[in-house]
């Protein structure tokens, strides 16, 4: 019994030095997934994304900054809604007064996001139990530098929506 799972912690820490040194060496590690031709980069449809922004309008769009460093003073929270594909494109954008605001939106709706390939769970788990099932599936985030050329600085990001 010991034996099996002394095995078992080896496999699990191999397997982690394996993907660190992948991740060293700039290799996705996510497994790809595709639907109607499409490659996703894990089972997830979508990936949420808070970040500190701005918000103007005029008569015919809203723009949103995205501040990923250094936001102004004043500043709104957005959850930004990505396409968990190559590059990441941009869905949906809500904005909100507080951090609060947003996260609280985000844990709301983040454990319906659709799954690729996968059984959606009968019964909505819990916003702490989908960080950790995301965690054991090695599911990753949105990251924003992962979107720049190296160099790049990538501090922030303009997205115009037409007003309905």
């Amino acid at each position: 019994m010991c034996v099996n799972k002394l095995i078992t912690s080896i496999k699990e820490i191999m397997k982690l030095i394996l993907t660190a040194f992948l991740i060293i060496l700039g290799v996705n590690t996510m497994a790809n997934v595709e639907l109607d031709g499409v490659a996703y980069n894990d089972n997830r449809m979508y990936v949420l994304y808070t970040v500190a922004c701005t918000v103007d309008m005029d008569e015919d769009n809203i723009s949103y900054t995205i501040y990923h460093n250094k936001p102004p003073v004043g500043h709104k929270w957005c959850l930004v809604t990505y396409r968990n594909t190559a590059r990441y494109p941009a869905t949906r954008i809500d904005d909100f007064n507080t951090k609060e605001e947003a996260t609280k939106y985000k844990e709301r709706v983040e454990t319906g996001v659709p799954l690729i390939g996968m059984k959606q769970p009968k019964i909505r788990m819990s916003y702490n139990e989908f960080v950790k099932w995301k965690e054991q599936q090695g599911f990753k985030e949105y990251n924003y530098k992962d979107m720049y050329l190296i160099g790049g600085k990538g501090e922030m990001e303009i997205m115009v929506v037409k007003r309905r």
